[in-house]
């Protein structure tokens, strides 16, 4: 069991340039802070995540509504398909890596 909040902070394009994502898990309490450049350029703290340059999206596996951003900013209709490379963040570790396309 884990509990998790987030703050993702969005450019005037609707892509991802800060997240600070709390997660309390068995194994303690842990906070992630993310941040962009605007060539799309992430870090974690000081730490650079060349792995993930690039990402426009951020993608939360424990939460539909981050992926409701992407769409958003691709003006997908319904059932339209579209590829979407985000920077995903799995739980309760919070690795990060990058995630496939979105769907509406």
């Amino acid at each position: 069991a884990y509990a998790l909040r987030y703050v993702i902070s969005l450019d005037a394009e609707l892509r991802a340039r800060e997240a600070r994502i709390p997660c309390d898990a068995r194994g303690g309490a842990r906070v992630l802070e993310l941040g962009a450049s605007h060539d799309g350029r992430w870090s974690g703290g000081a730490t650079s995540l060349p792995s993930v340059d690039g990402c426009l999206h951020l993608d939360l596996e424990a939460s539909a509504f981050a992926n409701a951003l992407a769409v958003a900013r691709l003006g997908l209709r319904a059932g339209a398909r579209s590829t979407a490379h985000s920077l995903g963040l799995e739980y309760p570790g919070l690795a990060v890596r990058v995630a496939g396309g979105c769907n509406a």
